[in-house]
């Protein structure tokens, strides 16, 4: 194991380039990094990892970074005053941080997308409960069961997908090994699809509950759907994934 330094330049600085250090522990932590030790609202860390190509690791730290600044450069100009800009930033952390622990092989066959997005509108938001951890509004949403998510249009009430009002799209780059933001339009003939359903107005509430869906299906079982809540707590002004439920 060694011992690293790690100084970022321009990190909340002028109410620019906001990283709560909180998530750049998050960020070390998912790349193998261990006692991590953060410096008020530096951008600097201290921490121990034990991979010895410093130039890889510096390498890993910037590609994640960078993708969710420019992530939550997307995404702002679709926030409003009611959406808290901290769920955003953390959910968008928990979401990547799961795809890559539990998919770590990429499929070579199929195109792969992370369409992450927000959604007003969700089925009978308190009259249907998940009662874990508290209790949430269950999230679940107008669109057809079984409708494509390319076509994002109403069907029957029950047991739906939540629509999405807008959308932001990274692809994986198998050549590159990396995720990168491209335009909200799918490619590819074979394609698996990570969908996730943001909800807005969420600087009103202290809990928020995301729906995802791979489909058709995810790298690991690419013809079976698979559908996971995460419940969201905001305590002490910091927001954190308390729960998760894998749905059959």
């Amino acid at each position: 194991m060694k011992i690293y330094v790690a100084l970022f330049r321009g990190i909340n600085v002028g109410g620019k380039n906001i990283l709560p250090m909180k998530e750049l522990a998050s960020v070390l932590g998912d790349l193998g990094a261990q006692n991590i030790k953060t410096y008020i609202q530096s951008g600097n860390a201290v921490f121990v990892s034990p991979e010895k190509d410093t130039l890889r690791l510096a390498n890993n730290i910037s590609m994640n970074e960078e993708l969710k600044q420019r992530f939550m450069q997307e995404v702002l100009p679709y926030l409003s005053a009611e959406d808290d800009t901290s769920f955003w930033i953390t959910a968008f952390d928990t979401l990547l941080s799961d795809v890559e622990a539990l998919y770590p092989e990429k499929s070579k066959k199929q195109e792969i997308f992370l369409q992450i997005g927000a959604c007003s509108h969700w089925l009978r938001p308190h009259q249907k409960r998940w009662t874990v951890s508290g209790g949430f509004a269950w999230p679940e949403g107008y669109l057809q069961k079984n409708q494509d998510h390319v076509k994002n249009s109403r069907g029957p009430i029950g047991g739906g997908l939540p629509e999405l009002d807008w959308f932001v799209l990274a692809h994986w780059n198998r050549e590159k090994k990396e995720w990168q933001l491209v335009a909200p339009k799918f490619f590819g003939k074979k394609r698996l699809v990570f969908r996730a359903a943001l909800p807005t107005r969420t600087r009103r509430h202290r809990q928020a509950a995301i729906h995802t869906i791979w489909e058709p299906g995810s790298p690991e079982h690419p013809d079976k759907r698979e559908v996971l809540l995460y419940g969201f707590r905001k305590r002490d002004q910091e927001w954190a994934c308390v729960t998760t439920n894998r749905i059959i």
